[in-house]
């Protein structure tokens, strides 16, 4: 099988090297792959990193396309999708550690598409929250080994999935790509919700990455920031099943809002709540202290962005 590995950066300066460290050590005929770099407006360094990396590299088949602007990742990714080499594109995101096996395990499989098992290291306080999260919501899919399941519309929101590492036919992919594009859209689950639409995607632990998150706390707390909208894009509508979570969270925020004003006693009320939370997040007492410590700065990140999706919604401003 021969591919076409497609990776979207920007500003990655400091991953790069690590993401191409594991590329080197793929157990996998380098002329049966092809690398495909796009340089989206970064304002680091990467793109000069990307150079040298083909400049010292090459005996392997490495392209370069470089934006002057920021197009996000959902159109740079459809560039070179469309211009590249091969039938079988594997999107790899930068802060990803492929495995050496990989590559072997696709071809074994004969199967796409495919979502990959995402490890975490667990290296800070946001990424060990995260874990608390998402192994309490897709406790069926999160572990280092579970067996295959395959994703259709009955648990698509019960099975964590992402387009970081996804593995498919350049046929499905371009067939399937959102019309609706820009900074506030959720390009990357609306592109799988389409794809279950004509066929189940293959999730499997025998495929597997670590996932590198960002090094500094306020970093990924401005991450997430940035993230919330297109959660709330997606996730915002009647059938979703966090439809009615979302608008008891917005109900909420208004009443806390309101009685912080003229009742310092909510306060009372609020610690509580995140209380209960944890108890049904948390398994153990360091788990309790990573979920109130971060819980209360995550909720007011999220609920800023509500307000604000909300805001653009309404004026017409979020597709522009």
């Amino acid at each position: 099988m021969i591919i076409s590995i497609i990776t979207p950066i920007y500003n990655e300066s400091k991953n790069i090297k690590r993401y191409f460290d594991a590329i080197l050590n793929l157990n996998y005929k380098k002329e049966d792959f092809e690398i495909i770099f796009i340089n989206d407006g970064s304002k680091d360094n990467s793109l000069k990193i990307i150079e040298e990396i083909k400049e010292n590299n090459n005996n392997f088949n490495i392209k370069i396309i470089n934006f002057d602007k920021n197009k996000w990742r959902a159109i740079a990714r459809e560039q070179w999708a469309k211009n590249a080499k091969y039938n079988n594109l594997l999107f790899l995101d930068t802060k990803c550690e492929i495995f050496s096996d990989a590559l072997n395990i696709i071809n074994n499989k004969n199967y796409s598409p495919i979502v990959w098992n995402a490890l975490q290291k667990q290296t800070n306080l946001v990424d060990k929250f995260l874990y608390i999260i998402r192994k309490k919501l897709f406790e069926n899919s999160f572990w280092e080994k579970f067996k295959d399941i395959y994703i259709n519309k009955e648990n698509f929101d019960d099975i964590s999935k992402w387009t970081g590492i996804l593995f498919i036919e350049k046929k499905i992919f371009l067939k399937n790509i959102p019309k609706e594009k820009g900074e506030f859209i959720s390009d990357d689950t609306k592109l799988l919700r389409n794809i279950i639409k004509e066929k189940n995607i293959l999730k499997t632990s025998d495929l597997k990455i670590y996932y590198n998150v960002r090094e500094w706390f306020i970093d990924n707390i401005v991450h997430i920031y940035e993230r919330w909208p297109k959660f709330i894009d997606f996730y915002y509508n009647k059938k979703s099943k966090y439809f009615w979570l979302i608008n008891i969270i917005i109900l909420l925020s208004i009443i806390l809002i309101f009685y912080l004003f003229i009742n310092l006693n909510i306060l009372f009320w609020i610690n509580i709540l995140f209380i209960i939370l944890w108890i049904y997040f948390s398994s153990n007492i360091k788990e309790f202290w990573i979920f109130i410590l971060l819980a209360p700065i995550l909720f007011t990140t999220f609920t800023l962005w509500l307000f604000k999706w909300i805001f653009l919604k309404i004026t017409g401003q979020l597709w522009k």
